[in-house]
């Protein structure tokens, strides 16, 4: 019979936990954006090799950088407020509300991409 070992993680105090790099919480806001935009609409598709692009570039700056998996998850600031932030940001740009007709969503995105904007990168306008 095998030695099962289970390990807890301690609960760092707030003082103790990392701030969450900027560059992080920009890449979750992105991807999930852009997730929800061409979930929402017919006409936009996510980018899958600029999000791969995106995601690996982030990942080895958050390893040169030394944050781990487990510290991001357990040993830094929540990042939920800071991404919450941008995504109102986003939905104010555009005059999006939570429901917002697909034509509006649409608009947002090809807004988007016209612009030029790190949002706009990870989207591919598609045929219906």
């Amino acid at each position: 019979m095998g030695l099962i070992v289970l390990g807890f993680a301690t609960p760092l105090r707030a003082d103790d936990l990392r701030p969450v790099p900027d560059y992080f919480v920009d890449t979750v806001f992105l991807t999930s954006t852009a997730q929800t935009i061409a979930r929402a609409c017919s006409t936009l598709s996510l980018d899958p090799a600029a999000t791969t692009r995106l995601t690996e570039t982030v990942l080895a700056r958050l390893e040169a950088d030394g944050y781990t998996a487990e510290i991001i998850a357990t040993g830094t600031d929540d990042p939920s407020p800071a991404i919450a932030a941008l995504q109102a940001a986003f939905l104010a740009k555009h005059d999006l509300a939570d429901g917002a007709p697909e034509a509006q969503v649409c608009a947002a995105g090809r807004a988007e991409i016209a612009g030029d904007t790190p949002l706009g990168h990870l989207m591919l306008e598609v045929a219906e």
